[in-house]
């Protein structure tokens, strides 16, 4: 699972460098474009599934959440938000957490498994 996050952390990052260098050729041609918003580079990317979630989200799932929260967060300039979420995902695909209990707080089978048959071998003698 770790390397999972890892992975989707590096896409990310690549996204964000693939972002930022697309702004940068943009203000390089002279064009007066801003930096790119979440929004803008989706709808550039594909409209009709920007229509679709919208819909979905307004319909099906709360309304207020499309308005004020998601509106605002695809105001957010592009780049920078795949940075930030490249960079906590990796964040997260190395952090280690503690292993697991069961009911009794026992380590999990698995583990308490290892641990017998590690500590049943015998040393070379």
């Amino acid at each position: 699972m770790r390397i999972v996050t890892r992975l989707f952390g590096l896409f990310f990052l690549l996204a964000a460098l693939l972002v930022l260098a697309a702004d940068l050729a943009a203000a390089d041609q002279g064009s007066d474009s801003e930096i790119m918003p979440l929004g803008g580079l989706w709808y550039s990317l594909d409209p009709a599934s920007l229509n679709l979630v919208q819909a979905v989200i307004e319909r099906y799932i709360w309304e207020p959440l499309w308005d004020p929260l998601l509106l605002a967060v695809l105001q957010w300039p592009a780049a920078p938000a795949f940075g930030l979420l490249g960079l906590l995902l990796m964040a997260l695909g190395f952090l280690r957490l503690p292993a697991a209990k069961d009911k009794a707080g026992d380590e999990t089978p698995a583990k308490r498994a290892a641990a017998i048959a590690k500590s049943t071998t015998r040393p070379p003698s």
